[in-house]
C-alpha cells in the first residue's frame, strides 16, 4: 500500500499522527509513505517515507505544474510497486489537488490500482 500525506513538512499538523495511527491499526513493513519535498527526514523514524511530491507552496503558486509533477512521481512509484499485484493508494487527507492527481492517473495505470480518499 502507498499512503500519500503531502504535508509532513508542516510542523504542528495532524499529519504525523495519522501515519502513526495507521501503523498502530495495521502495521505493514512494505507500506510506503509519500509526502512533499519539504519533509525533513527523521521525524518518522522506522517508516519508509519518500519526499517526492510538490509542496503546499507549489499548490498555490504553480497549481498546474504541481498536479503534473505529482502525477508523474506517483505514477512512477505505483508502476515500480506493481511487480506482484497493483498497490492500493490511500490518501487520508485529500484535497482538490489530490482529486486532480487521481483523475489524471485513472487512464494511465494498470487495472487493479485502487485509490482510497478521505475528503475533508
Amino acid at each position: 500500500m502507498i499512503v500519500v500525506e503531502k504535508y509532513l513538512g508542516v510542523v504542528g499538523g495532524h499529519e504525523h499522527t495519522i501515519l502513526r495511527a495507521i501503523e498502530a491499526l495495521a502495521p505493514d513493513p512494505d507500506r510506503i509513505y509519500v509526502t512533499g519535498s519539504d519533509y525533513e527526514k527523521g521525524s518518522l523514524n522506522g517508516l519508509s517515507v519518500k519526499a517526492i511530491l510538490s509542496t503546499n507552496r507549489d499548490h498555490y503558486r504553480r497549481p498546474e505544474w504541481a498536479v503534473q509533477h505529482d502525477s508523474q512521481e506517483l505514477r512512477a512509484l505505483i508502476l515500480d510497486c506493481t511487480s506482484e499485484r497493483p498497490p492500493s493508494v490511500l490518501i487520508p487527507t485529500a484535497y482538490v489537488h489530490d482529486v486532480r492527481i487521481c483523475l489524471a492517473l485513472l487512464d494511465e495505470l494498470p487495472e487493479g490500482v485502487i485509490f482510497y480518499q478521505r475528503i475533508l
